[in-house]
């Protein structure tokens, strides 16, 4: 099947609109998957800092208010792991970090949450 070419033999008009579209998607996606990671970036900014420490919240009381901010901006897994472990300081994010190096390839969120909860789960108030 080849092009289909007007008496002139220049390509038809349905056939470079559907190039055109094809462009246009092939340069819009990346730059509103750019556009949507800044706003997400700001966003995170609404999930509190968490250190692993006794004063802080219950990890579980932690990963939901983030997992509500995750919702309300339509966050994959991946991008979930990238914005909580964002406000890991201190303890946790250290654990973070060899949690991350560990795991290397093999690192996704649902495993990362049961980690998580499964070291920080005695921490009380």
């Amino acid at each position: 099947m080849g092009e289909t070419h007007d008496e002139d033999g220049t390509t038809s008009a349905p056939q470079q609109w559907g190039a055109i579209k094809r462009m246009a998607k092939f340069v819009a996606h990346p730059i509103v998957k750019a556009i949507g990671d800044l706003f997400s970036r700001e966003d995170k900014k609404e999930i509190p800092t968490y250190k692993g420490k006794s004063t802080d919240k219950l990890i579980t009381e932690w990963l939901k208010g983030a997992e509500h901010v995750a919702r309300n901006n339509d966050w994959n897994d991946d991008q979930k792991l990238r914005f909580f472990s964002d406000r890991l300081k201190g303890e946790a994010f250290e654990w973070h970090e060899n949690y991350a190096k560990e795991e290397g390839d093999d690192l996704n969120y649902p495993d990362w949450k049961e980690a998580i909860i499964a070291r920080f789960q005695d921490t009380v108030h």
